[in-house]
């Protein structure tokens, strides 16, 4: 078996496309705003999303968009299966940068 690379799956194209992802072996491509992320793992939280495309935790509000144009919030420490059909991408909103 050996070096095996796995595939890596556009998430906004298989939505488009009404396909599956696979659940496990490929590594999953997602879009954030206009940057693009890669995870090996299906189950990611909000957190690990907004890191993963240079984005801080603390400072952006993350929203999952679906097919259909809905818009659902992603708490930082709420995990997202990546596998799940119908996820087209992600969106951000900044937070208020006001001082406590």
């Amino acid at each position: 078996m050996g070096n095996q690379q796995n595939d890596v799956i556009d998430l906004e194209e298989y939505a488009k496309q009404g396909k599956e992802p696979p659940k496990t072996g490929v590594v999953y491509k997602f879009r954030v705003g206009k940057v693009f992320g890669e995870s090996n793992t299906a189950l990611v939280t909000g957190s690990e999303i907004l890191e993963k495309v240079g984005l801080n935790p603390n400072q952006n509000k993350l929203y999952q968009k679906l097919q259909g144009g809905k818009r659902e919030p992603i708490e930082k420490n709420e995990s997202v299966d990546l596998s799940k059909p119908g996820i087209e991408r992600f969106e951000t909103i900044p937070l208020d940068a006001t001082e406590g």
